[in-house]
């Protein structure tokens, strides 16, 4: 028996394709401290799931998009990870422009809230 691949056939993997929808995984989130207070702070947030490496739900306020090579995304951005074994938050970390920061996240928003640089 000879079994044939089809080059055509490859798509890029995506992990914890589980079941659960993007919807639920937003609305776990959601229900992380740091996720409210950022949605206090942003109530106009952008929501999106992050299903390529480490399971995450990305809050994202933008100050400006990446629109080349040479131009970087500016703005802030709240990462909740979810463990995909119990579909529960964990950790969450705050990405501002380029920066990434662990800790005292509540004081990061205020403070990107009042001046709209990071700290």
């Amino acid at each position: 028996m000879i079994l044939a691949a089809s080059a055509c056939g490859h798509l890029p993997r995506t992990y914890y394709d589980n079941g659960v929808t993007d919807e639920a995984y937003i609305e776990a989130a959601r229900a992380h401290p740091d996720a409210q207070a950022f949605l206090d702070q942003f109530p106009s947030a952008e929501i999106v799931v992050d299903r390529s490496a480490r399971l995450a739900v990305d809050f994202l306020e933008t100050r400006r998009a990446a629109g080349t090579a040479n131009e970087n995304w500016e703005g802030i951005r709240l990462r909740v990870f979810i463990d995909p074994e119990t579909n529960e938050p964990e950790e969450a970390i705050i990405q501002c422009d380029s920066k990434m920061i662990e800790g005292d996240l509540r004081r990061v928003m205020a403070a990107y809230v009042k001046t709209g640089l990071c700290p």
